[in-house]
């Protein structure tokens, strides 16, 4: 397990943990037998793990990082933009920052 998958699973069982559903929804991409790429799966940026909030439904995207990667600016301008619809985004580097971003809101 690369470090970066360890963060992730450590933060979908601390999200768990508080009553959070976290969601992990992967991409997929194949050719067809002419060449043509299929992508299925979410837009490019979108963030590793998506959670609902426990009592209000609202919505959590957390980008995982580990030191010393640094998101995308896909990465960085989905995360804007799913704030300004109101949920709850951003990168963490470990689970405190992800405490962090979680008691902002």
């Amino acid at each position: 397990m690369t470090p970066e998958s360890r963060l992730k699973a450590q933060v979908e069982l601390y999200l768990s943990e508080l009553g959070y559903i976290p969601l992990r929804l992967n991409v997929f991409q194949a050719f067809t037998r002419d060449g043509v790429p299929i992508r299925t799966g979410l837009p490019k940026g979108c963030s590793d793990i998506i959670a609902i909030q426990p009592g209000t439904g609202r919505a959590v995207f957390v980008e995982t990082k580990v030191r010393p990667r640094k998101p995308t600016s896909e990465q960085l301008n989905f995360i804007e933009v799913m704030r300004k619809q109101g949920a709850i985004a951003g990168v963490v580097y470990s689970i405190d920052e992800l405490k962090i971003l979680l008691n902002k809101c």
